[in-house]
């Protein structure tokens, strides 16, 4: 095996980097650190948003509930409305067991 004379540079040592491609690795890092920070804060913000307005939205029953607690509308509606809408329910479920027992097979919607 040829050896290499003791002053002759090394490959390690032959290949430096130039300012430019430090100045390249420095702001690709910069960029992915930004970037991490921006995907954070979105997923934060929707996240969050997501479980604040979850009862909000959770359908009739929730805006029924958040006119009451408005006082967009009395006790009495809210009940009165509240019982009908679990009559409905009631019924509409009672009918759809029906028709399971009468066909076999689920009723299409």
């Amino acid at each position: 095996m040829p050896s290499l004379p003791l002053n002759s540079p090394t490959l390690l040592a032959q290949t430096t980097l130039t300012p430019g491609v430090w100045l390249l690795f420095g702001l690709l890092i910069v960029l992915a650190l930004v970037g991490g920070i921006i995907i954070f804060a979105v997923r934060r913000r929707v996240l969050d948003d997501r479980d604040e307005n979850s009862e909000a939205h959770s359908g009739f029953m929730g805006s029924l509930d958040q006119m009451l607690r408005k006082g967009e509308i009395t006790q009495e509606e809210y009940d009165r409305t509240k019982r009908r809408v679990v009559e409905r329910t009631l019924e509409n479920l009672e009918k759809k067991k029906a028709a399971e027992r009468d066909d076999g097979q689920p009723p299409r919607s």
